[in-house]
């Protein structure tokens, strides 16, 4: 079934068209990896299907839902309970320790701190940064600092999570052990994944891979053929 799809999408986030009607369909639990070099349009894509780039034409639909059609606080809500983002260099609040970078969404959607803390603390582990959890991301590696933000990215259990670039900081090993790490727990969790990349050894690690040139999906999704 699908869950999250992008169709006939044209976007300019600047002064050029980054993407030229692009296609693409993510099926509920699968991993897909969005390959292309730089300027391919790979990160815009999937700052489309977060929400975070509006397309000046075409739709992006998450569950039946249009996201360009949402007001921003519904669009808010949504990214907030069905979405996790992974950005180039994880993006964590440089003023909280891991552990409370992690608990964030939890404590934005009303969990309790005992409740927080708990599923935070377990997702640390998980990611095999545990015992960081209470420092801050300046005081950890890159690899460190991605993984908690895997940990942030699931920690709420969304349906999709999108991530740019995850391993850009990371040498070959690491980089090898964090798409294991970030590919088991989405699955373990049943949550899609999207991983945008210029790398195609990530590629290797997800269900399948679309390429992008100049803003268009070039490898065909079978279930848009006619």
């Amino acid at each position: 079934m699908t869950l999250l799809s992008a169709r006939d999408v044209v976007a300019r986030p600047g002064t050029s068209t980054a993407l030229r009607g692009a296609w693409l369909e993510v099926r509920a639990g699968e991993s897909v990896t969005l390959l292309g070099a730089p300027s391919s349009g790979t990160t815009t894509l999937l700052l489309c299907l977060a929400g975070l780039v509006r397309p000046v034409a075409g739709r992006v639909v998450l569950d039946g839902t249009d996201l360009a059609a949402l007001r921003p606080q519904a669009l808010a809500a949504v990214r907030l309970r069905e979405l996790g983002l992974v950005f180039p260099d994880g993006d964590l609040l440089p003023e909280l320790s891991l552990l409370e970078n992690v608990e964030l969404p939890l404590v934005r959607a009303g969990a309790t701190g005992a409740e927080a803390r708990s599923r935070a603390g377990d997702l640390l582990d998980r990611m095999l940064v545990g015992a960081g959890a209470g420092r801050l991301p300046h005081e950890v590696s890159a690899g460190q600092r991605q993984r908690a933000a895997v940990a942030r990215a699931l920690v709420h259990r969304p349906r999709v999570v999108l991530a740019d670039e995850p391993t850009g900081n990371l040498d070959a090993p690491q980089a090898h052990a964090f798409m294991d790490l970030l590919v088991a727990a989405t699955r373990d969790l049943g949550t899609a994944l999207v991983v945008a990349t210029r790398d195609a050894a990530v590629a290797a690690h997800t269900d399948r891979a679309v390429e992008l040139r100049g803003g268009r999906v070039r490898t065909p999704e079978p279930a848009l053929l006619p």
